[in-house]
């Protein structure tokens, strides 16, 4: 039989097993849509927008068993314009990372032979996929820049959006541009 010489993660949402690390001696490459080690785990692009970040980084690393940790292989950067939006910004990082991923496949030899990277440093947050949804909710006495921000990092539809709770019911709040 035929063994794959690496494998190549993309939006994976399970983490892989030691048998697959032990066929492909450890080449395991991931596409990850967030700057590493700062955006480690789950809906880096809202997180980002809450953090004031003015740029995202798309991340294509070799992976170990430990979650977004390893050796960076290339990144693509993306600017974060105030009036984004987490679907508007995922638009865009969408374009990168396609643009990333055919750039590693033109040096994919050089790259995958020769292992090339630099470490990803530790630290960096872990962002766990349970959280996202208690940060929908605007807390009472937000400013208005904070109403507007927390919008923007949630506008991403089909997905629940940003809302105040006024009397027991949730009272969605939109971005004034998306």
């Amino acid at each position: 039989s035929v063994m794959p010489n690496f494998v190549i993660s993309i939006q994976y949402p399970w983490i892989l097993s030691r048998k697959v690390f032990t066929i492909v001696d450890r080449r395991v490459l991931n596409l990850h849509n967030a700057k590493l080690p700062d955006y480690r785990g789950h809906n880096a692009i809202s997180h980002e927008i809450l953090n004031g970040e003015k740029e995202h980084v798309s991340t294509l690393h070799w992976i170990t068993e430990e979650v977004d940790r390893g050796t960076l292989a290339m990144v693509a950067r993306v600017a974060i314009n105030t009036a984004d939006t987490a679907y508007s910004l995922w638009q865009r990082t969408v374009t990168a990372s396609v643009k990333l991923f055919s750039e590693f496949m033109t040096q994919c030899a050089e790259i995958v032979l020769g292992n090339m990277g630099t470490p990803i440093p530790f630290g960096g947050r872990y962002y766990p996929k349970s959280n996202i949804d208690k940060l929908k909710e605007i807390p009472n006495g937000a400013s208005l820049s904070d109403i507007e921000r927390i919008a923007r990092a949630f506008w991403f539809p089909p997905h629940e959006p940003a809302y105040i709770m006024h009397e027991g019911r949730k009272l969605y709040v939109m971005p004034h541009t998306f």
